[in-house]
């Protein structure tokens, strides 16, 4: 977590399944440090976060949305992390090729802020390749997988739109 944590700038492939059954949805996320999102969403347009502002671009327009205070910035705040550890247990399941790398597979279990199960990937660099989580235990929830790449490449820039 804390590699993760103090990457500059990465690439997200996120695939979500709402439900069972359902069509799955694959968005993109850029990420600069300390405060730079830009995500693409099929049918929604692009999104560009930089501190507390969304602007959200749609249909040639670009709107700014200003965000609550620090939304986005306890994802990457030591204290949240730390907090979210506590609760946190790892166990290693094998080995596997994921994307093309080498990596260890990991069942990871929560107890905070709610209780729930992941299978993460972490490449020969000590960074998740992969993290797979759901359905819930409710069998009613979606499943969400994440591939992350290019860690800390210099191209990945993220400005506001005009």
């Amino acid at each position: 977590m804390r590699k993760f944590a103090a990457l500059k700038r990465y690439h997200a492939t996120m695939t979500v399944v709402e439900r069972p059954g359902a069509k799955p949805v694959t968005s993109e996320m850029d990420f600069v440090a300390p405060d730079r999102f830009r995500v693409t969403m099929p049918g929604t347009g692009n999104q560009v976060v930089i501190g507390d502002t969304m602007y959200m671009q749609a249909k040639g327009r670009t709107m700014q949305v200003p965000l609550p205070a620090g939304t986005l910035a306890k994802w990457r705040d030591p204290a949240s992390l730390a907090a979210a550890a506590d609760g946190m247990s790892a166990e290693e399941a094998g080995r596997a090729m994921v994307a093309g790398q080498p990596s260890r597979k990991y069942i990871v279990r929560q107890t905070k802020p709610v209780k729930a199960e992941s299978t993460l990937w972490i490449g020969p660099k000590g960074l998740p390749i992969r993290i797979e989580t759901g359905p819930g235990a409710d069998g009613k929830s979606g499943q969400v997988s994440i591939r992350y790449a290019r860690y800390d490449d210099p191209t990945i820039t993220i400005e506001p739109p005009r």
